[in-house]
């Protein structure tokens, strides 16, 4: 199994690249956001919801361990404890492992994209206002792990498709 994972801050542009480059291999996605906002129904508490979205994830990889198979995941993976984890359950299913850091430098694109969201609040997106988002977290960008590419939102899709493409 070959896993593609997309990861980064909200509205950073994972999920753009992430449709894209499964539109143009046709390879599947599977977006945490889908299974975060089905979960709303059942439970209340973000942090379960959360819990129970990388839950699924691992259930459902698990299940497709042993498929000769590519699968592109949009998850936001933003912490070290997170990624760990991914990365340690690539290893012990002899998965391989492609990382993409999804970031954007231009910040009113990235406040923009926010602005759009409010539009068309989904209960995933708990954050449209930019400063929020940098209070929250801080640093807007997260640190690259050595072996994942980075990749800049703000440049255009089809050359960052193509990058993403000669490193996978």
């Amino acid at each position: 199994m070959k896993i593609i994972l997309f990861r980064g801050r909200p509205a950073s542009g994972k999920t753009t690249i992430s449709k894209a480059l499964s539109l143009q291999l046709g390879l599947p996605v599977i977006h945490k956001d889908d299974i975060y906002d089905s979960l709303v129904p059942f439970i209340a508490d973000h942090a379960a919801r959360n819990k129970a979205a990388h839950d699924i994830l691992y259930a459902m990889l698990e299940s497709n361990a042993h498929a000769d198979s590519t699968i592109i995941l949009d998850f936001p993976f933003q912490n070290a404890a997170d990624f760990s984890v991914i990365e340690s359950w690539c290893a012990h299913h002899q998965a391989t492992l492609k990382s993409v850091l999804v970031t954007c430098t231009n910040e009113s694109l990235w406040r923009e994209r926010l602005i759009l969201r409010s539009q068309h609040p989904l209960p995933n997106q708990m954050i449209y206002d930019f400063d929020e988002l940098k209070r929250r977290y801080g640093s807007m960008h997260v640190e690259p792990h050595s072996s994942e590419l980075l990749v800049d939102s703000a440049l255009p899709l089809d050359g960052n498709i193509q990058h993403v493409i000669d490193y996978i």
